[in-house]
């Protein structure tokens, strides 16, 4: 990642206690975060139930035995220490640190490493004296001394050898300390959000002193220490930091705006302490600035919460409550309408801002001198005295309150690692999206870079089977079947046709700048981020008759297995645009398109825009089954080579606020004047009940399209892989310390299937653990979780940015096999290609991360208004829910956590269950229970249902 761009690469809430406590120093608990605690396992799950790229730098993803480690204290501010890993056990780790103390914690809270440290033999002597299994939960991240029957001089060596790197280190801060005291003015931009890894930043600030050698480690881990130093000025994406070393560089602006919000918050508190010796408050003269500031904002405030409860109910639940103004939707009108109050001071504009970072951004997190300063902001405003804690929850809700925020607002969006455009983090980024609209205004021409090796498809069927909804059609299918001399189907070429953006503009055009930045099309219910702008897929690029298309194809025979490959550029005519009802019907399967359960919150939707179905003609029917046979086998070749199925049922979430079509209206904090809003948007919740997790997804429509998508992509790769062309491959690592899955699966997941083919969950969620990680390279490999021997992402260049550079390489290569007349294959040349390996291992380092934080916020958008809508149904009574439920244990908890990651089976979403043992019940949840639950507490700010048990249905056969 380039140091001093403004490329990006959920924030989650946490449960704070504002008061800095002393701990025990040996406590080397990480801080905690509300989704890292009590919401431990419903996070582990939700996120690594479907295969995601993770890292290339494997030696950085696993920690190996003599890795080099940085250990965090509980309480943040402390300096942390260094540690060798020395072995992983089921879900902890075992570390030996510098002051001769064995510690066990979670792998995932290691924010740096350095592989390689120390020869793993140097361990050897220590083994005897640790701990061989996991430890208690009371020893868990308690730093222990070794039995005293231990020979002092055992572990010497290894202590040895990370004080010489530690004093390496310290010598390197002294010798550049003029430099590192200074990272931040030296770094940051005076008004925008910058990124940079720590290898750059180092070359920054110290590599002219180092032309003949590299930076050593220890110096590259003393620049580390500045920036952590240097505290909120420089901050990082605690997610994937450790496989990135990203580090944000907060603008000089924002600084010095925390710093001054800062000054009049202890000015403030000065003059609260002082109030004491004055009867009759300090006199106006003698109040300090900061007093005067806060007392001006909290006047403005407390009139604004006034105007605001005339209207919303405030709760403790994150969120006020819904309007007292319902609004239907109509024709001519929305559900909502916004009125101005009050205007804002610029001083005022600085105090929401300080909230907001607090509160929406979470941008404070683990500098717990800053959070402490939220809470006297609130406190004195003194409208929450019955808000348990004044934390940041509370913050969103006053900004609800005070006109500054939309009372249904959805803060995924605003998460600066998420770097949306629209997010004001980087005010680049949004001259950048001015210039794109500036070109459709303009009438933007594109050049067409494969026009002469294009073949055009004629009257060949192209099946494009996606909802009616779709707002970009990235490909489509068609199927030519091969007959022998009796005529009877023996082989078939499929084709998979792709949209071919890529082939009108290059890496430097305006378009390749936004869709690198955003990566991929970002979709949430109420209004989509889009990777290339509407104008350019609807106008260009989209699938449609007489459209440019890279075709990916395979010659099979009836059991899907491939004969011959090839790929090719080409334009299609014959755009058949079906749904998956429409082949449902052609294929005569009895798939129900409605859902099981429906629940609606805000009012009467209104009615649905009907898309007539598609009249398939008999060869048409004919040509979906076909394709349906051929993707049956090759569905069983994949599960036959262990790879899993997954199945996804979490709940369709749609928001209306206007009458033609779903989303709501575009919207910022208004930091200028307050804003309040009357009506709400009306939710629509459709939702499949519980089926398992792991059938064996050889049935349903979704089969003929997921089938063809993975055969395109496995040919894309399989072509590249052929002509060592350096692309973004997509496979599995898993840990070694583990056991190996093939034989889990031989051994234990085949013989465990049911009549269905479905494993139980407790061995199904095995397999997926030994399975490991998925992770991105530019060297193939086989990717475990789907069944092929290499994958690359091809058929999404109007989503994401990875298939887009997939295409690029592909396309010098057939430009470049076409001007030489020979082929590529077994060719170890670089120069012909838009991107070297060098620049996509680079490329790779800011997409891996990047793609896993957008799936996340994808989600957790999704989750977010479901909170909403359980929000208002079970505290506003806006629709019917039941007294009790039924949920599916998937996760127990794990160390010191007091909640069981839980389905809820009714429709099909994650909740949280808190521990029965710890409501006394003699029974403990396991893996594949069923109990009966009902609803303890809904928030909307940290999107989470916690359930309480109320008996067990059915125990789980697990033991």
């Amino acid at each position: 990642m380039d140091l001093l761009r403004p490329d990006s690469v959920d924030d989650f809430s946490d449960t704070y206690n504002h008061l800095t406590r002393l701990g025990d120093p040996d406590d080397m608990r990480a801080p905690e975060d509300e989704e890292d605690a009590d919401t431990q396992a419903l996070a582990e799950m939700t996120h690594n139930r479907y295969p995601e790229p993770e890292d290339i730098d494997i030696g950085r993803r696993f920690l190996r035995r003599g890795d080099l480690v940085e250990l965090g204290f509980n309480q943040a501010e402390r300096e942390p220490v260094l540690a060798v890993f020395v072995r992983n056990f089921e879900t902890q780790s075992q570390f030996y640190t510098i002051q001769g103390k064995w510690v066990h914690r979670k792998q995932k809270e290691v924010q740096y490493n350095l592989p390689g440290f120390m020869d793993p033999a140097m361990l050897d002597s220590i083994l005897p004296y640790l701990p061989r299994a996991e430890v208690t939960l009371e020893m868990l991240d308690q730093a222990r001394m070794f039995d005293f029957s231990v020979p002092r001089g055992t572990g010497s060596a290894i202590v040895e050898r990370m004080s010489e790197f530690y004093r390496e280190s310290e010598s390197a801060y002294r010798k550049h300390a003029s430099i590192l005291d200074n990272a931040h003015r030296i770094l940051a931009h005076p008004t925008d959000l910058r990124f940079g890894s720590l290898e750059r930043i180092a070359q920054k600030l110290i590599g002219q002193q180092y032309t003949d050698t590299e930076i050593s480690q220890p110096a590259v881990y003393a620049v580390r220490k500045a920036l952590i130093h240097a505290g909120f000025a420089f901050g990082l994406d605690f997610r994937s930091h450790r496989t990135t070393g990203v580090f944000q560089i907060r603008s000089k602006a924002q600084v010095q705006m925390v710093d001054g919000v800062r000054h009049w918050l202890r000015e403030y508190q000065d003059d609260l302490a002082l109030s004491a010796n004055y009867p009759k408050g300090i006199p106006e003269s003698q109040k300090k600035e900061g007093t005067r500031v806060v007392e001006r904002f909290v006047a403005t405030a407390k009139a604004l919460i006034a105007q605001s409860r005339s209207t919303r109910d405030v709760t403790i639940h994150g969120s006020v409550g819904p309007s007292k103004v319902r609004i239907p939707i109509t024709p001519t009108q929305n559900s909502t309408r916004q009125i101005t109050s009050r205007k804002f001071t610029s001083t005022d504009a600085q105090l929401i801002r300080f909230l907001e970072a607090w509160s929406t951004s979470t941008i404070f997190k683990r500098h717990p001198r800053i959070e402490a300063l939220g809470p006297v902001l609130l406190r004195a405003v003194g409208a929450y005295d019955d808000h348990p804690l004044l934390g940041q929850d509370t913050a969103f809700v006053f900004l609800q309150e005070i006109g500054v925020l939309l009372p249904y607002e959805n803060r995924v969006r605003y998460d600066e690692h998420l770097l949306l455009p629209s997010s004001q983090h980087s005010k680049p980024l949004e001259q950048l999206m001015t210039s794109l609209l500036e070109m459709e205004n303009h009438g933007a021409k594109f050049n067409d870079t494969m026009k002469h090796l294009r073949k055009d498809w004629g009257d060949l069927a192209v099946f494009c089977i996606d909802g009616a909804s779709a707002m970009e059609i990235d490909d489509g299918i068609s199927v030519e079947p091969i007959t022998n001399e009796n005529g009877a189907e023996e082989e078939a070429w499929i084709h998979v046709h792709v949209a071919n953006p890529s082939a009108f503009f290059t890496r430097e055009h305006l378009l390749a700048k936004m869709a690198g930045h955003l990566t991929e099309s970002i979709y949430m219910p109420e209004r989509p981020f889009t990777m290339l702008p509407r104008w350019t897929t609807e106008k260009h690029f989209s699938l449609a008759p007489d459209r440019p298309v890279l075709t990916f194809s395979a010659r099979v025979n009836m059991e899907g297995q491939v004969k011959e490959k090839t790929i090719t550029p080409g334009i299609i005519h014959n755009v058949v645009s079906l749904t998956p009802a429409d082949v449902s019907q052609s294929l005569g399967m009895k798939q129900s398109e409605t859902a099981d359960v429906e629940l609606i919150v805000g009012g009467r939707l209104p009615p649905k825009q009907h898309v007539k179905g598609h009249n398939v003609t008999e060869s048409q029917r004919q040509a979906l089954v076909l394709l349906q046979r051929i993707a049956t086998g090759r569905h069983r070749q994949r599960r036959q080579a262990g790879g899993l199925f997954i199945n996804q049922s979490f709940p369709e979430m749609t928001v209306y606020e206007g009458w033609k079509r779903p989303g709501l209206g575009w919207s910022r904090p208004h930091r200028d004047q307050a804003h309040f809003v009357e009506g709400d948007p009306v939710i629509h919740l459709q939702a499949k009940s519980y089926q398992s997790w792991f059938t064996a997804g050889d049935e349903g429509n979704d089969l003929l399209v997921r089938e063809s998508m993975l055969l395109a992509c496995a040919i894309g790769a399989e072509w590249c892989k052929e002509r060592n062309i350096p692309v973004i491959y997509r496979g599995t690592i898993r840990n070694p310390e583990l056991p190996d899955p093939d034989v889990y699966n031989i051994e234990v997941v085949q013989p465990s299937v049911d009549a269905y083919g479905q494993p139980p969950m407790h061995i199904g969620l095995r397999y997926m653990q030994l399975l490991g990680q998925t992770m991105v390279s530019t060297t193939p490999t086989k990717h475990r979780f789907l069944g092929l021997p290499q994958y690359s992402k091809v058929t999404s260049p109007l989503r994401r940015y990875g298939d887009i550079i997939m295409h690029w390489q592909i396309e010098a290569a057939l430009r470049e096999e076409a001007l030489t007349g020979e082929s590529l294959v077994n060719s170890t040349r670089e120069d012909y290609l838009p991107f070297s390996r060098i620049e996509v291992d680079k490329i790779i380092n800011r997409l891996q991360p990047r793609e896993r934080l957008i799936s996340r916020a994808s989600r957790n958008a999704e989750t977010f208004w479901l909170a909403q809508l359980l929000f208002r149904a079970y505290y506003f009574k806006e629709a019917a829910l039941p007294e009790s439920f039924k949920v599916l244990v998937y996760s127990t908890p794990v160390g010191r956590f007091h909640f069981v990651g839980t389905i809820l089976k009714e429709y099909s979403i994650d909740v949280d269950m808190t521990r029965p043992d710890l409501l006394g019940f003699t029974e403990e949840a396991r893996v594949g229970d069923t109990w009966e639950v009902k609803i303890d507490h809904i928030s909307a700010y940290v999107r989470r249902v916690l359930v309480t048990p109320l008996r067990l249905i059915e125990r789980a056969d697990n033991k």
